[in-house]
């Protein structure tokens, strides 16, 4: 899409934030991780407001504007294959440079996966337990 731009797409010890510009508004996608996998904690940028009918939260709506309905569907698409990367078992930092087209920041810093020591152990069956 012609009027979004990827801004960055940066890790900090909170979770990973993608940027884009989409004319005079800055869109954002948050995610953060939950155990080994990530999720993507929202989509952010000018199609929507939140309607205020009284004082009470209760009555508060989030309401759509249908004027970037194009524009909300991008930039869901590429949240959704960002998230797919953040959660691939190997190499997605290498496809989220390629996937965002912009600049991609600090994963050298907060890894999308954690180095774990899983030990060495060979499985070897009870004697008790018959073997096929």
């Amino acid at each position: 899409m012609n009027n979004i731009v990827p801004l960055s797409l940066h890790a900090t010890e909170n979770g990973v934030k993608a940027q884009w510009a989409m004319a005079d508004d800055l869109v954002i996608a948050g995610y953060k991780q939950h155990g080994e996998h990530y999720a993507l904690m929202g989509c952010f940028g000018p199609w929507s407001a939140l309607s205020k009918p009284t004082p009470n939260p209760k009555t508060w709506v989030v309401e759509f504007n249908d004027k970037y309905k194009k524009e909300r569907q991008y930039v869901f698409e590429k949240a959704i294959i960002i998230l797919e990367c953040l959660n691939a078992k190997e190499g997605g930092v290498a496809a989220l440079k390629k996937q965002f087209g912009g600049p991609v920041i600090n994963f050298d810093d907060f890894p999308i996966r954690p180095t774990r020591d899983f030990p060495q152990e060979v499985f070897e069956p009870d004697e008790d337990e018959e073997t096929e």
